[in-house]
């Protein structure tokens, strides 16, 4: 896995690492554009923006996987 440092060139099947209740301890899936996918313990999995004001300022990097390199 290959940290993607600009934040705007996020792309499918990007991991992004998330803190929750102030620890890194959550991580989603991209899945086109600012489109995440992600599931809590207890709850359905779901989509949400990652651009909401609820998601951006929890997110704490990017990677990508070494075969999607481009």
């Amino acid at each position: 896995w290959i940290r993607v440092e600009d934040e705007s060139d996020r792309r499918e099947f990007d991991a992004v690492w998330l803190r929750i209740a102030g620890e890194e301890c959550h991580v989603g899936i991209v899945l086109s554009g600012d489109l995440m996918l992600h599931s809590i313990r207890g709850a359905e999995s779901c989509i949400v923006n990652l651009s909401s004001m609820g998601w951006n300022r929890r997110v704490v990097r990017c990677y990508r996987h070494s075969t999607l390199l481009n």
